[in-house]
């Protein structure tokens, strides 16, 4: 399972470059993200080297985030995929794409995703295969 950061943004100009301007001081590199908004308030989901470096910097400059555990699957065959998922009663609260052979999930009871995915022979992915190097973070 890998690490994922949330943060909650105001729909607005300039939100957005000042996470990213957090990151490049923190020198953390962004290894995928997704962005969803409502009218007001955006979500932005974002899977980073450092993970607890990024909070740390986040915090800063008041924004307020929380990480929470998503799966990383890689894709060989994706309506076979959510076939699989429906038939064991998962459900998919949301998802983004890594890069073209892999898909972040979040389902409802990751424990039991994991679970699934695994015994049914699906690659997931852990930190260690996406990062390209290990930081020192406790």
């Amino acid at each position: 399972m890998i690490r994922q950061l949330s943060m909650f943004l105001k729909n607005q100009p300039g939100e957005l470059a000042k996470i990213m301007t957090a990151f490049k001081n923190g020198n953390i590199k962004i290894i995928t993200m997704c962005i969803t908004d409502t009218n007001e308030n955006g979500i932005f989901r974002a899977i980073v080297d450092k993970p607890i470096k990024a909070q740390l910097e986040l915090k800063k400059i008041g924004v307020n985030n929380y990480t929470s555990r998503v799966l990383i699957v890689e894709i060989s065959e994706i309506k076979k995929l959510f076939i699989e998922m429906n038939s064991n009663k998962l459900n998919v609260e949301y998802m983004y794409s890594l890069d073209s052979n892999n898909l972040v999930i979040k389902f409802d009871d990751l424990e039991k995703g994991y679970d699934i995915l695994f015994n049914l022979g699906y690659k997931l992915l852990a930190e260690t295969d996406i990062f390209m190097e290990e930081s020192n973070e406790n």
